[in-house]
């Protein structure tokens, strides 16, 4: 759980066979500036937190035993990044940049679980993007965006093998609400 008061945490807890959260030792993590989503990579060994404040991504590793949060070097984003989503197979990671209109792409280390930026660093992406969605297959990507629209990646800009497509917006209805601010995609 982040929190996005000034104290700048993760906390963490246990799950208790009844559901309940019980407090770890020590019950919270640091964390960037602004703290706004925490993701887990797919093998469950590291987490990240997008850091609005400062556009940063804190990135951690999980000990396979206790569950605990262990603080890496963070990384830079972009503008005011808002959530981190990791691809199913856990080689990359992308962040939506509300405040820059883009989305930064990372590789994942798989023995260390750090973050390095692709050769491509940002793709464009709409008008204040929040969330971005990767499809089960790992072809396509999806971002949500302030303007209503979602941007639909190529499967090259999404697996970050070429030079990016440019991404076109597109309406989706006229129930969408003014800021969607999550997308996901079913398996």
């Amino acid at each position: 759980m982040t929190s996005v008061r000034n104290d700048y945490i993760v906390y963490q807890y246990t799950i208790g066979a009844n559901g309940a959260l019980t407090p770890m030792t020590p019950a919270s993590v640091p964390a960037g500036s602004g703290p706004r989503q925490i993701t887990l990579h797919p093998s469950g060994s590291y987490a990240y937190v997008a850091c609005y404040d400062l556009g940063t991504i804190s990135q951690y590793t999980i000990d396979p035993n206790s569950g605990g949060l262990t603080p890496m070097a963070p990384i830079t984003a972009g503008l005011q990044p808002f959530t981190i989503t990791v691809h199913p197979s856990g080689q990359y990671a992308y962040v939506p940049n509300s405040n820059g209109n883009n989305v930064s792409q990372f590789t994942v280390d798989p023995n260390s679980g750090a973050l390095t930026p692709m050769s491509t660093a940002t793709v464009v992406a709409g008008l204040s993007p929040v969330a971005l969605a990767v499809d089960p297959s790992g072809k396509y990507a999806y971002v949500t965006n302030g303007d209503k629209a979602i941007s639909p990646n190529t499967p090259s800009v999404s697996m970050g093998h070429s030079p990016p497509c440019p991404t076109r917006s597109r309406r989706v209805g006229p129930l969408v609400h003014h800021h969607p601010r999550r997308i996901a995609s079913m398996p």
